[in-house]
């Protein structure tokens, strides 16, 4: 995975740790929903393994959760699939 990718875990996890520790039960709702995205986020790290698109989306999913630091992530998501495809291309070029 890219830095795009960790540098917006990072920030998401920084978010988050802001509103669970700063407001506590004020927002818990909002740290719900930041705890989801949070978890939709790793599911970006199952894409390099697979190579299951459906890891990757699920992924942005969780980043949409951030915006506008999630959209780091949905680039770095979205630029290892290109990658991946890419390189599968080129192999069966290859192998043509």
């Amino acid at each position: 995975m890219g830095a795009m990718y960790y540098t917006a875990l990072v920030v998401e996890l920084l978010v988050l740790l802001c509103f669970e520790f700063g407001y506590g039960v004020e927002y818990i709702g909002l740290i719900i929903f930041l705890h989801l995205g949070i978890l939709l986020s790793l599911a970006g790290f199952l894409y390099p393994k697979t190579q299951n698109k459906l890891w990757a989306y699920i992924a942005m999913v969780g980043f949409a959760f951030f915006v506008p630091v999630g959209l780091l992530g949905m680039i770095a998501m979205r630029n290892k699939i290109d990658k991946y495809e890419k390189e599968a291309f080129l192999e069966s070029l290859e192998n043509e």
